[in-house]
């Protein structure tokens, strides 16, 4: 049996994540018992870029290691034409390159016990879609020296094909408290993936789907720490605290973004690293940093065992309080300017009026349910 705990504790830190880490936990719970399986285990992730749908995989075959289990990953881009296919699941026999080993049995051949991510499904070749059907339903894939026994193993697909579709209706099934781990929103999913172009008969054999869920602002909050810890550890260094302030900076840049928490990595990447690099030019051989609000911007002193500072709780509540006021700050608009931008149209004054108060009354709403029409 599987130890769930420390799997549910590797997969916490894919935020915002709560109920997925359930159903990815009891689907793998229940497959792994099976003392004679007939076939791997499937799941399929779905949503906008950037919530960890890849780093869910990854940290599941990390904590699923001491067990024999091997990741492998293979990006779908690279699989889109034709002439690639034979790369990942070889060529027929007598064609060119069917003598030589294909990737994905060049791993099994490594351990029985893959987990293949499989990422962006929908921009694979047709051929490969073809090919993962008798994989997901006999448990075995041939190619032309022999056949690959993949019963073992666990098959995680990724894609962003209709996500918007399908976190809205996610969203509606939670709001009419009807079950998201149950048949009907299982079928609708794979429904709306169908009419993405997903075959239906891949679409068929998938074990679960799995919806992930947006980015909260305090998620993203945690985050940019752990990406700030994350560079920090590149450069020999640990930090003890990344100022609020900055925390909440990136929460209001980034918070709802299309492409969830790559543009956290991207604007840490930009603004940290010259901080980091300027206290190590300082003090060759500091160890421990805090990053602080500073006159021009944000920089880093060194810190030793004895120094105090915010639990990592109070830090992301800090964080979050600022971000709080920062939305406030900004809710109201500098009307003034407005009208004076829109003087510029003559004759219009009491239009002015209109289109400014209307404005004005409608972006100082923290929660917008509409767009002003």
């Amino acid at each position: 049996f599987l130890d769930t705990h420390q799997i549910r504790k590797s997969l916490s830190q894919v935020y915002c994540q709560e109920d997925n880490t359930k159903q990815i936990v009891d689907s793998l719970e229940v497959w792994h018992a099976q003392i004679h399986k007939t076939k791997p285990l499937t799941l399929f992730l779905v949503g906008t870029s950037g919530v960890g749908k890849t780093y869910t995989v990854e940290l599941l075959a990390k904590v699923l290691e001491p067990l024999g289990y091997e990741f492998c990953y293979f990006a779908m881009t690279e699989f889109s034409q034709e002439h690639a296919v034979s790369n990942l699941i070889g060529s027929p026999k007598g064609y060119i390159g069917s003598e030589d080993e294909p990737k994905l049995f060049e791993a099994l051949n490594r351990t029985k016990k893959l987990i293949i991510l499989f990422d962006e499904i929908e921009k694979a070749h047709e051929k490969i879609l073809k090919a993962m059907m008798q994989l997901m339903d006999k448990g075995f894939l041939s190619w032309s020296k022999g056949e690959g026994d993949f019963r073992e193993c666990i098959i995680c697909f990724t894609s962003n094909a209709q996500m918007q579709k399908m976190v809205g209706l996610k969203s509606k099934f939670l709001e009419t408290n009807q079950s998201i781990e149950g048949p009907e929103f299982q079928d609708k999913i794979r429904g709306i993936l169908v009419r993405a172009q997903v075959a239906a008969e891949v679409c068929g054999r998938i074990n679960r789907f799995i919806v992930y869920n947006p980015l909260t602002p305090e998620a993203i909050i945690a985050i940019t720490h752990q990406e700030v810890c994350k560079l920090a550890r590149r450069y020999g260094l640990e930090v003890m605290l990344t100022a609020p302030e900055y925390l909440a900076e990136m929460a209001k840049k980034t918070a709802g973004s299309m492409y969830g928490a790559r543009p956290v990595q991207n604007q840490v990447r930009s603004t940290i690293a010259k901080v980091i690099l300027s206290i190590m030019k300082e003090e060759p051989d500091v160890k421990k940093i805090a990053i602080r609000k500073s006159s021009d911007g944000y920089e880093a002193f060194e810190v030793d065992d004895k120094f105090q500072t915010l639990s990592y709780r109070e830090m992301i509540d800090a964080g979050m309080d600022l971000y709080k006021k920062k939305l406030k700050a900004v809710s109201f608009l500098d009307t003034h300017q407005i009208r004076k931008s829109l003087s510029q149209v003559y004759c219009q004054e009491d239009n002015t009026k209109q289109i400014v108060d209307s404005l004005e009354v409608w972006h100082a709403q923290i929660h917008k349910t509409k767009p002003l029409t």
